[in-house]
């Protein structure tokens, strides 16, 4: 079951990888915007109503990449510590990633 844990992480690490890198070309689309080389059509947003909540996105993302990478080398060395799989599967739950959430599963299952 470690190993499960181990391998639902990675799957959503990857996810979150894609997820950051579409954030990271929205900032770019964002800036061009602002910047006028892109323009924006009439009736539509874009700019600073694109840039501030990619912005956000992107760092909540890194903070997820990040806890989710400490549960999975929790799952991976074996310590006995529920708190970060805890963690992950509300997570899961809350943003609806199911390899989060499996991954969590198996870390607790893997606990006892």
């Amino acid at each position: 079951m470690k190993k499960a844990s181990e391998v639902m992480y990675r799957i959503a690490n990857f996810f979150i990888w894609i997820l950051i890198l579409l954030l990271i070309a929205a900032i770019v689309i964002a800036v061009l915007q602002m910047v006028g080389i892109i323009p924006i059509k009439s009736g539509t947003q874009g700019g600073l109503a694109l840039l501030i909540p990619s912005i956000v996105f992107l760092i909540i993302e890194f903070i997820v990449l990040a806890l989710s990478r400490h549960a999975a080398n929790d799952a991976r060395d074996g310590n006995k510590r529920a708190g970060p799989h805890v963690l992950m599967l509300i997570m899961g739950i809350i943003s609806g990633n199911v390899f989060f959430f499996l991954g969590s599963i198996f870390g607790l299952v893997s606990l006892r």
